[in-house]
């Protein structure tokens, strides 16, 4: 019997959403400040999954200018009905204050690769939105609701009335359900089956604490009973040496012999500590679901598996293993690769004959222009690469490889001018929660760098960087960046990639021949 390995879809990539459309499955996942937004796995046995593009991919999409750390795209929904894929999702622009201002939207495309539709406003003070078709082809927009200033911040679950054909919402805002007291109630999902609605919600934050809680109700604007066992979904109480924690955000697709599988987001534990270097990840569990009945983990209990069950209804399916080495001096980047906050465009990102060309903009710390191209880390052992040509004139002028949490917690490997001339150095930057040290290695004295080339190398313990194979003594423990190591964000998980600032606003180019990533 074949088995399915969690998490399913690693690296950053929490609040997964899934739908099926015949024998394709798509699981959408939250994109924060990086662009393009929401990625598009894809699978058709629900073991291997593969990037196939994103949903939020022209400026009418969405506006992430200035966005800060952790804000931006949150909690897409993807649902397939009457012919179209619709997506839902939040664009969140503060959090951590008494009001977090989220305005919502959805897009929808007859076709899973687009064009997806110019973004629809629906309606802003509450995140985690979703959308729901009744039987009777009614539909509803349903989402969590923030409470008043000075009291209950996580306001419950409202459901109102919504017009496709005149694109506002018609109804009374209505709310239907307050939430247990785990708390924190958010990620609401509603689905109709057996006469019931039911109601998936995420509780307890996205911590330690989180859950999957069930309610349901014989009438959509309730009264929701809550599952009896609830949550059906949590690793609060797993013990220490558990592989996971934070288990929670679930949704659901029912397969075409009807078994029900279910997405989560949970956390790998690689460290005695509470810090998560690549993030929130997904992973899937099988569901017991009898007709007329509560949804329960299949293996009993309400911890996750690490090895589920592969559906037998499904043929395994594997897919081209991705791209490890990209020469860019004859060809592009490919779908696996995100920016910060814009779209590319050719006044800071060329190709070139020679290479990719990148201007160096703003600084790394700047939450506005900044010139990076990164993919996601998505093995804590791995290895990374790049071959650059640079000719710095000073210390203001940097290009290298970037190890990027966020805007505040970075470790950067570059080459640099030293103090206001041309001679070279390669410097790695160490930036922890702002506080920054630096250790330079000495490079033989000439103009610039051509075909120059700087690495890294994860064992899963330290990072360790190299220039042209000439190693920096210091050595950077991996618990220094990541989920629960910074105190600006706390969402989304480790990149690698190329980078180039210009501190001065001259705008110094870079050409990168050569990036590679692979994972051991």
């Amino acid at each position: 019997m074949r088995n399915i390995e969690n998490p399913v879809i690693r690296g950053f990539n929490p609040d997964p959403s899934i739908c099926r459309d015949g024998d394709d499955y798509y699981v959408v996942c939250s994109t924060f400040e990086y662009y393009p937004g929401i990625q598009i796995h894809h699978s058709r046995d629900l073991k291997n999954w593969h990037l196939i593009g994103h949903v939020l991919t022209e400026k009418q999409h969405f506006d992430l200018c200035r966005c800060e750390c952790s804000c931006g795209v949150w909690a897409p929904q993807i649902l397939r009905h009457d012919g179209w894929f619709y997506v839902t999702f939040a664009v969140v622009s503060g959090v951590g204050g008494p009001i977090t201002d989220s305005p919502t939207y959805f897009v929808r495309s007859r076709n899973i690769q687009g064009p997806w539709s110019e973004a629809t406003f629906i309606r802003s003070g509450g995140f985690d939105p979703s959308l729901f078709f009744d039987d009777d082809g009614r539909c509803y927009y349903v989402n969590m609701q923030m409470g008043e200033p000075g009291g209950k911040r996580f306001n419950g679950v409202y459901v109102q009335e919504y017009s496709m054909e005149e694109k506002r919402l018609t109804g009374k805002l209505q709310r239907i359900f307050e939430g247990t007291p785990i708390g924190i109630t958010e990620g609401p999902h509603l689905y109709k089956r057996d006469g019931y609605y039911y109601l998936f919600c995420a509780e307890g934050g996205t911590d330690v604490r989180h859950a999957v809680t069930v309610c349901r109700s014989r009438n959509i604007y309730g009264p929701y009973e809550v599952h009896p066992e609830n949550p059906i979904l949590t690793t609060i109480d797993a013990p220490y040496g558990f592989p996971f924690c934070a288990a929670g955000h679930g949704d659901f697709v029912d397969l075409p012999d009807g078994e029900v599988y279910l997405v989560h987001l949970m956390r790998r534990k690689f460290f005695d500590k509470m810090v998560y270097p690549l993030g929130r990840e997904t992973s899937i569990q099988r569901l017991v679901w009898e007709k007329g009945d509560w949804p329960r983990l299949a293996c009993g209990g309400h911890w996750p598996e690490i090895t589920v069950t592969a559906p037998e209804c499904l043929t395994e399916q594997t897919w081209e293993k991705m791209q490890e080495k990209y020469d860019l001096t004859r060809e592009k980047l490919d779908v696996n690769f995100s920016f910060l906050r814009e779209k590319p465009e050719a006044d800071w990102f060329k190709y070139t004959d020679g290479g990719l060309e990148i201007t160096g903009r703003e600084s790394l710390n700047s939450c506005n222009k900044v010139s990076t191209v990164l993919r996601r880390v998505q093995n804590l052992k791995f290895t990374a690469s790049l071959k650059l040509d640079f000719k710095p004139e000073c210390y203001r002028e940097t290009a290298g490889l970037v190890l990027m949490y966020d805007r505040m917690s970075y470790i950067y490997f570059h080459l640099c001018g030293t103090d206001e001339t041309s001679a070279l150095r390669a410097r790695l930057m160490v930036s922890v929660n702002g506080k920054v040290d630096c250790f330079d290695l000495p490079l033989p004295e000439h103009d610039g760098a051509e075909n120059l080339e700087l690495a890294v190398k994860s064992d899963g313990r330290h990072y360790r960087f190299s220039c042209n194979g000439n190693a920096i003594e210091h050595a950077v423990p991996c618990d220094t960046l990541g989920d629960g190591a910074s105190k600006l964000s706390f969402f989304t998980g480790l990149f690698v990639g190329m980078a180039a600032e210009d501190k001065s606003g001259l705008g110094r180019k870079a050409v990168f021949r050569e990036f590679s990533y692979a994972e051991k």
